[in-house]
């Protein structure tokens, strides 16, 4: 058992094709590049996950084998359930049919979470896009939330209703970092008018790159991995050293 419980990170935005999963994997990926961090990232995305594509892995086993057998899983065993990415991140996958999703429980989340804890310096979640149960949880046990939106005004508006709902849940606001992904000044929307309207300063940005990203997720491989001097790898590693606290 480590004498130092790991960090939990959720990724989340209630709004999907925002670019969630494609930072919750690169962020993974990135820590566990430094200081050998041992890292986890857990697809919470149940109903259509798809963070094993983006990593090119063949899942033998998902969360949902998890609940199975949630009685037996603890930090000495938690790996069996787990497949290795070549970064060196583990990797448990969504559920292979979104119908499975129905077997995830709150209760495994909260026990696979805090197993994960004892073992892992970080562990990276990528919610789904919805404020259920499942999510909360993983939200409760995080240091950080990486709310995820768009220069568009369809996720701005989303953006806006979510960091409302999370004031009312009671969330810190120092918990909420709002990262705002496929940045481009071409769009007519300045970062002021943006945080204007989620009453909220932006966090960190991801500059628009198109090509990188879709050549990444058909071939499977992280962009941080092979294409780390790109802007886009590098925004990544800031987000990276702002979750450290070493920026």
């Amino acid at each position: 058992m480590r004498d130092k419980k790991g960090k939990v990170i959720s990724v989340f935005s209630n709004k999907g094709g925002v670019g969630k999963s494609t930072i919750a994997v690169n962020l993974a990926v990135y820590l566990a590049s430094v200081d050998d961090n041992k890292v986890a990232i857990v697809d919470l995305d149940l109903m259509s996950g798809d963070i094993a594509i983006m990593m090119d892995i063949n899942p033998k086993s998902t969360i949902v084998d998890v609940t199975r057998d949630i009685s037996g899983v603890d930090y000495d065993i938690i790996d069996d359930y787990m497949i290795r990415h070549e970064s060196s991140v583990m990797v448990l996958p969504a559920p292979i049919t979104p119908e499975q999703a129905d077997f995830v429980s709150v209760s495994c989340v909260d026990k696979v979470i805090n197993v994960l804890m004892e073992k892992y310096d970080y562990i990276i979640v990528d919610t789904g896009p919805n404020f259920g149960d499942v999510n909360l949880s993983a939200m409760d046990h995080s240091s950080k939330i990486l709310y995820v939106s768009t220069i568009d005004i369809p996720a701005i508006k989303n953006s806006r209703v979510g960091l409302d709902i999370m004031r009312r849940l009671n969330y810190d606001e120092d918990k909420i970092g709002v990262i705002l992904n496929m940045n481009d000044k071409k769009y007519g929307v300045s970062m002021k008018d943006v945080e204007g309207t989620l009453k909220k300063k932006i966090s960190k940005t991801i500059p628009m790159d198109s090509a990188t990203v879709i050549t990444s997720g058909n071939k499977g491989k992280p962009f941080v991995l092979d294409m780390a001097k790109k802007p886009i790898s590098k925004s990544i590693a800031e987000i990276g050293q702002w979750v450290r606290g070493d920026s």
